[in-house]
């Protein structure tokens, strides 16, 4: 009785704690998932920043007969605050004029700054989606010998998730994550209401918030997300003559990107439903790539896709000057197309993606 006296005494607060996690948590994927989360985010675009929660309400596959494609990449092909002027629904629209009789989900997981470290763990989550086919917009931009802080989503807040170590292992999840962000990425691997904390506070804050006490209310606005700011480019002048210099995205010899991009490979070499392309080049840019970079980039990535049997198509000289943006300064830019640019590109990628498909007999 002693024992038991003493036990209750020092660990029955905990106990009683566990227990309220476990009933809080039960209830956040039992109740707040299906009954709130889900139909709030009906009839939003198709592409968000706040990824977590639009992982969590991603439908199933309704019928045999759709078509599941994942497209990821950055800035080049989307991720803007407005999908629509991207290349994605493009994409699928023209889909859908080439695949009468079936319906095409195109999921878009575009988002700004994209490195090829965040697209590995992407595409390791979006298998588990069962898709058809997973697009792979590529440049040399995507492989920073030193990449940024991140700033634009939190796929590595998922990056130990078992969909996503049991595709890409453990030890280069754990390179991805790095030592200082382990403790988060577990709890958020995890612990379904750290996941979704935003949507959580916005609920309270929607409903009962408005009569919460002002240090409450307060409270549960900070965990509400900051705007981000968009990425910041080398400009010449500061770190050099060129936006993305061979020096600064190095092949030889391997770092992390390298690593991460021959993951990335043989992972789409073991799923066998890849699509990976070069985005087209605006052939009048000004101090966008060195000379050399993107020519050495390209043959990179197609020795090490051919060795993999992974489909990589070449769509440099697919740029039309008068289809692409001006930069940030006032000069023609290298990858980022207007929104006629995406149109016009989009025919060309659903040839190929028709292409793929058939040779998958998806």
């Amino acid at each position: 009785m002693t024992v038991l006296r003493t036990v209750a005494t020092h660990y029955l607060p905990w106990m009683k704690l566990a227990a309220c996690l476990l009933a809080f948590t039960a209830w956040v994927a039992w109740w707040f998932v299906p009954r709130w989360l889900v139909p709030a985010w009906e009839g939003r675009p198709t592409t968000r920043h706040d990824l977590v929660a639009f992982l969590e309400v991603l439908p199933a596959r309704v019928d045999a007969a759709d078509v599941v494609i994942v497209f990821v990449g950055d800035s080049a092909v989307g991720g803007w605050p407005d999908p629509r002027k991207t290349l994605p629904p493009k994409l699928e629209v023209e889909l859908e004029s080439r695949l009468p009789g079936r319906r095409v989900q195109l999921v878009d997981l575009t988002f700004i700054g994209l490195h090829v470290e965040d697209a590995l763990l992407l595409i390791a989550k979006a298998f588990s989606l069962d898709p058809d086919l997973v697009i792979y917009a590529m440049s040399p931009r995507v492989v920073p010998a030193a990449p940024p802080a991140q700033y634009a989503l939190a796929i590595r807040d998922l990056a130990l998730q078992p969909e996503i170590v049991g595709r890409v292992g453990l030890w280069q999840a754990l390179r991805v994550v790095g030592a200082r962000g382990l403790a988060r990425t577990l709890v958020y691997s995890y612990w379904p209401p750290a996941r979704l904390r935003t949507e959580l506070a916005r609920a309270l804050l929607a409903g009962p918030g408005a009569d919460l006490p002002a240090t409450a209310h307060d409270l549960l606005a900070q965990l509400l997300p900051r705007p981000q700011p968009p990425p910041r480019a080398f400009l010449p002048g500061t770190e050099g003559r060129y936006v993305w210099s061979r020096a600064q995205h190095r092949l030889e010899p391997p770092t992390d990107s390298t690593r991460a991009l021959d993951a990335l490979l043989r992972l789409c070499a073991r799923e066998g439903r890849c699509l990976l392309y070069h985005i087209p080049i605006n052939p009048a840019e000004v101090g966008g790539f060195e000379p050399g970079l993107v020519d050495e980039f390209t043959a990179h990535v197609r020795a090490r896709a051919a060795g993999a049997a992974v489909p990589f198509v070449d769509f440099r000289g697919a740029g039309d000057p008068r289809r692409f943006a001006m930069s940030r300064r006032s000069v023609p830019d290298a990858i980022h197309p207007t929104e006629e640019g995406h149109a016009a590109f989009a025919p060309l990628l659903a040839e190929r993606v028709v292409v793929r498909l058939r040779e998958l007999a998806r």
